[in-house]
């Protein structure tokens, strides 16, 4: 029943949350700590678009800190809410220079992986959103919101599953036990026997 408990256990580790706290510097920048406590995020960290019109495009800068003691697997959704808006804004994120994902903030909203990172690593990631030239101006914005969602899954060593140790240890004290007390019953014997 331990063992189980200790296995459940194991397995469920890398779902607890880690916390993360955003800070908004300006309304182009975020910087994202992840720390051991659990995941801390506001309105204030998300991307406002103001005043955009067919052809502007916006460039915001998310800069990721890992402060935990553990490796964690990132991974980056934003979400633009319902509508026309997520199927025509355009979406480019790169990392340390090299592109994560190109395509429209409708497929970005399932997630974006960003790969691991080990504890007190940082990294930059520039979001760039666009608003075609091709769309008219019905679609252009006054004011939206683009919730940044991060979430971090802690990486754990993995158990060795085929591990007999415990067992042998077990199985060689249990034998070695049943050993003296055999010899133990055959002194008595012995001793009774002569005694007679």
């Amino acid at each position: 029943m331990r063992r189980k408990l200790l296995l459940l256990t194991i397995l469920l580790l890398p779902f607890l949350p880690v916390r993360i706290q955003a800070e908004g510097s300006d309304r182009y920048d975020i910087h994202i700590r992840i720390t051991e406590a659990g995941i801390q995020k506001t309105s204030a960290d998300d991307i406002v678009l103001s005043r955009m019109l067919p052809g502007d495009e916006q460039t915001y800068t998310l800069r990721v800190d890992n402060r935990s003691k553990e490796e964690q697997e990132l991974y980056l959704k934003l979400c633009a809410g319902e509508g026309q808006l997520t199927e025509i804004l355009e979406l480019q994120v790169t990392q340390d220079g090299h592109r994560l994902y190109e395509g429209t903030m409708q497929d970005a909203q399932r997630g974006i992986a960003m790969g691991r990172y080990t504890s007190q690593e940082m990294t930059t990631i520039r979001i760039t959103l666009r608003l075609p030239k091709e769309t008219d101006n019905a679609y252009s914005i006054r004011e939206a919101a683009v919730d940044v969602e991060l979430t971090a899954l802690t990486i754990q060593e993995s158990v060795a599953t085929g591990d007999q140790t415990q067992r042998t240890l077990l199985i060689s004290s249990t034998l070695a036990s049943i050993s003296f007390l055999i010899i133990i019953v055959r002194r008595r014997r012995k001793d009774h026997e002569e005694a007679r």
